[in-house]
């Protein structure tokens, strides 16, 4: 019996703590791109990595996908194409498990705003292609 106990503690120590957690999930527009990093602690069963991208805070899409790097990495990809001027769009990470679960970040918030005259820069350069 008491083996038993000992073995099931074991077990489900080992499941609650399978997977890792997102930490320092920062999203900054600059550039006409917005770069997006976070760190990881422990990536046991960790398949991928799921950046999702919305406009609306609601529905979200897939942006990208990265591949775990092991324990205690840093993560940056980039939204090369980050949509209109003067918007506000939503970012998180999912991370999914070789079990089928997943977890979700915390949502991050990027203001996308664009210069008035680099605005027309582009307008008139798009004139002429």
């Amino acid at each position: 019996m008491k083996k038993r106990i000992l073995v099931l503690l074991v077990f489900s120590f080992s499941v609650v703590y399978s997977s890792t957690g997102v930490l320092n999930f920062n999203a900054e527009y600059s550039s006409g791109l917005v770069k997006i990093e976070w760190q990881t602690s422990v990536e046991t069963n960790v398949k991928e990595f799921i950046v999702e991208k919305s406009s609306n805070n609601i529905t979200f899409n897939k942006l990208t996908s990265e591949t775990p790097k092991g324990s205690s990495s840093a993560y940056t990809v980039f939204d090369m194409s980050p949509h209109s001027k003067d918007t506000l769009l939503y970012y998180r990470v999912i991370v999914l498990d070789y079990d089928g679960s997943q977890h979700v970040s915390e949502t991050v918030s990027v203001s996308i705003s664009t210069a008035g005259i680099s605005a027309t820069w582009g307008s008139i350069k798009a004139m002429f292609r």
